[in-house]
């Protein structure tokens, strides 16, 4: 079951100090965590500011429903541990972390801003500007 994000009319923004997705086992095999952004009609943006640690795991998801994934932002504060991207994660938003390196899998992923990136075999979607 996924966890879910409900964003309303005009500018939402989210303050979270540590955002991680890890995959939970079930009967033996791994099923990747979840993470929901629902955008109402009138949603203009979603901005979630995370001050610490932001991972995504195997096959671990954010996805961004009902509405244009160009509105989601996820802007990673000031200095602090490496972002991790692991294999077969999908992440619609774009990432911004210009104080911080991004370490990417085989995911799919939408725009990654970083001081350093290091991506492997990850494709990388455009974030398209209205």
């Amino acid at each position: 079951m996924p966890f879910v994000i409900t964003a309303g009319p005009g500018t939402n923004v989210i303050h979270l100090d540590d955002l991680m997705l890890a995959p939970k086992k079930y009967s033996g095999y791994a099923t990747g965590s979840e993470l929901d952004i629902n955008l109402d009609p009138a949603t203009d943006s979603v901005i979630i500011n995370i001050t610490g640690k932001f991972a995504v795991g195997d096959s671990c998801t954010i996805a961004v429903n009902g509405g244009d994934i160009e509105a989601v932002i996820i802007n990673i504060v000031g200095t602090g541990p490496a972002i991790k991207i692991k294999a077969n994660a999908t992440i619609d938003p774009a990432i911004l972390a210009p104080s911080r390196k991004i370490v990417a899998g085989i995911a799919g992923t939408g725009n990654l801003f970083a001081s350093s990136l290091n991506i492997k075999g990850t494709t990388l979607t455009s974030l398209l500007c209205p």
